[in-house]
């Protein structure tokens, strides 16, 4: 039986075209990913909080309840805090720092979520996110009531969620810090002042906060 055979420089240059192939495939591949640990690490230095902001909007589908036809409310911002045009709150009157990527940065004005008649009441104030790395935990003075109209909690300030997958972005001098996108998650205290919509690990609202180089 006779066999085929192609010359050996064809397959050479086959050879060579498909190691280079797999060569580019693999440069484009690492070349596309960013880095996480680049992404994640925060900028070394002090950065305050002042003149800073934070924003945060709970949870879009806790607002859409609470403005929607079942409870027939509103939700308002006061003080430092504003409303955004996409729903989002956002808090300012700043004060602590971030050093290298540890700190608290403490956040002035508040929001008042209301519904059911005054059954559903709910202020969240002056918020604070502990920062470690690329985690943190966030805070806020809570005043909520049970559905009997007595309070739950008045005036109290709580660990309302955990935050993971914080990224930092730095342009100029301002550094904005903001969580992954699944990456806030709520306590039980957290679960709790939102009246049980909620349980404790639910996702939240993606987190974003700004400060500044000292």
């Amino acid at each position: 039986m006779t066999t085929t055979r192609q010359p050996y420089s064809t397959l050479s240059v086959r050879a060579v075209m498909s190691l280079a192939l797999a060569a580019l495939l693999v440069m484009l591949a690492f070349v596309a990913q960013p880095s996480s640990a680049h992404a994640a690490s925060a900028p070394k230095g002090t950065y305050v909080a002042s003149g800073g902001t934070y924003t945060w909007g709970v949870k879009s589908s806790f607002r859409n309840y609470v403005t929607g036809p079942i409870a027939k409310g509103k939700y308002t911002a006061s003080g430092k805090a504003k409303k955004l045009s996409n729903g989002t709150l956002r808090f300012t009157g700043a004060s602590g720092s971030v050093k290298n990527g540890k700190g608290t940065v403490r956040y002035s004005g508040s929001a008042r979520f209301t519904g059911h008649s005054g059954k559903l009441d709910l202020t969240v104030k002056s918020p604070k996110l502990v920062v470690n790395g690329s985690t943190g935990t966030m805070y806020a003075t809570v005043s909520t009531k049970k559905t009997d109209g007595t309070w739950l909690y008045k005036n109290k300030q709580i660990k309302i969620a955990t935050v993971t997958g914080l990224n930092y972005t730095t342009k100029g001098k301002t550094v904005t810090i903001k969580s992954s996108a699944k990456g806030v998650k709520l306590t039980a205290a957290g679960a709790k002042a939102l009246g049980g919509f909620y349980t404790k690990g639910q996702v939240m609202d993606r987190l974003t906060v700004t400060v500044k180089k000292k």
